[in-house]
């Protein structure tokens, strides 16, 4: 089962047979979460004014390397979402908020690690930038 177009054109190139393949819609489209005034109660929880802390931007990372054995590059990774959080900052001065979307169940799929890490590369703009330790409510 695939989520878009391309990518069961991509699975029947690499020939896997058409009738074991499957477009379907993600299931995140029918999804009814919070209501935006719960979201923006829950970011004040948090310490952050949705009227006045902005823009914001949110983002996810992951510890790919000690999921994936495979992938080595998790220095490079990280220092490239410092540099984009940096660019960010100074470019729209605007707060960025790192979300967990996994706190387990070991260590290595604890999201706010990689975020941990993340931002103490950016000890200078640490003010705008904000990991949050809890999972956040979903919000439609």
């Amino acid at each position: 089962m695939v989520r878009e177009s391309i990518s069961l054109e991509l699975i029947n190139k690499i020939g896997v047979p058409k009738s074991r393949c499957y477009l379907l819609p993600d299931m995140a489209f029918a999804f009814h979460g919070e209501s935006q005034s719960n979201g923006q109660e829950w970011l004040q929880s948090q310490g952050i004014n949705p009227n006045t802390d902005r823009p914001l931007l949110g983002l996810t990372v992951i510890d790919w390397e000690a999921q994936y054995q495979s992938f080595t590059d998790q220095k490079n990774f990280e220092e490239a979402i410092a540099a984009t959080i940096r660019y960010y900052v100074n470019r729209f001065g605007g707060m960025v908020l790192i979300f967990p979307q996994c706190l387990g169940p070991t260590m290595k799929e604890d999201d706010r690690l990689p975020a941990r890490r993340i931002l103490s590369k950016v000890n200078n703009i640490s003010s705008s930038v904000r990991v949050i330790e809890t999972l956040s409510p979903p919000v439609c």
